[in-house]
C-alpha cells in the first residue's frame, strides 16, 4: 500500500501524455477528459503520497492504529 500513491501518479502522467502519444489530441472531448482526471490523479497521489511521508501513520496502515 506504500507505493500506491506513487502507482497513482504514474498512471495519471499517463492519461495527461497518451492523448499527444497517441495521436489522438485532435478528438477535443477525449483529449480533455484525459487530461483533466489525469491532472486530478496526479495532484490526488502527490498529496496522498508526500502526507504519507511526512505522517506514516495517517496514511496507509489502518490496521497499526487500533492496536
Amino acid at each position: 500500500m506504500k507505493y500506491l500513491p506513487w502507482i497513482l501518479a504514474i498512471v495519471g502522467g499517463w492519461l495527461i501524455a497518451a492523448p499527444f502519444l497517441l495521436d489522438y489530441a485532435g478528438t477535443e472531448a477525449a483529449k480533455n477528459n484525459d487530461v483533466g482526471v489525469g491532472m486530478l490523479m496526479v495532484l490526488g497521489a502527490l498529496v496522498w503520497g508526500f502526507r504519507g511521508l511526512r505522517h506514516p501513520g495517517l496514511s496507509t496502515d489502518m490496521h497499526t492504529q487500533h492496536r
